[in-house]
């Protein structure tokens, strides 16, 4: 299982508009995975925010390794702080 944080730039527009719609932002964190995945793949995501941060973490929780790279709304210039980290988790 694979466990990544997102840092993600709560000022860009791009990201509050994912941040304040729960729905795009699944769509977005979607499109760094396989289009077809396999029928136990779960996608975990959970949002942490802080009022005196800029930046709001991403946690997203998978099976399959995600390649953040190949999303496009990610690859915005000021839609994240900070490049992705990824971790296995056993």
């Amino acid at each position: 299982m694979y466990l990544s944080r997102l840092t993600v730039n709560a000022r860009s527009q791009a990201a509050w508009r994912d941040l304040a719609d729960r729905y795009e932002l699944h769509r977005t964190l979607l499109s760094a995975f396989p289009a077809t995945l396999a029928a136990a793949e779960r996608l975990l995501y959970r949002v942490e925010q802080r009022r005196d941060s800029p930046a709001a973490a991403v946690l997203v929780q998978s099976h399959t390794l995600p390649d953040w790279s190949a999303s496009a709304r990610l690859a915005l210039p000021d839609y994240l702080l900070t490049p992705p980290e990824i971790r296995l988790v056993q």
